[in-house]
């Protein structure tokens, strides 16, 4: 699905345990690398390894619904880069 439509934002909530996710992200970096992915996690541990795996940026879930709406606007008009 990710060749076909080239999204240009991928959000991915994270509700279940494993490897999924890690595996997900990478497919979609390696068919689409310029899609960027916003990942919402349940905790640390899940944020740090949606950043490992290719996350454009990784949120701990229960955030300002204001600073979500920043965060997809820089990432779809700001620079390849987040830091």
């Amino acid at each position: 699905m990710i060749p076909e439509h080239s999204p240009a934002l991928v959000v991915v909530d994270v509700a279940w345990p494993g490897d999924g996710v890690s595996t997900m992200l990478r497919q979609i970096k390696d068919k689409e690398p310029r899609s960027r992915c916003l990942v919402l996690t349940e905790d640390r541990q899940q944020q740090q390894e949606a950043i490992d795996a290719g996350a454009d940026v990784a949120l701990i879930k229960g955030f300002p619904a204001a600073r979500l709406f920043d965060i997809i606007e820089m990432l779809v008009t700001g620079p390849e880069e987040i830091g």
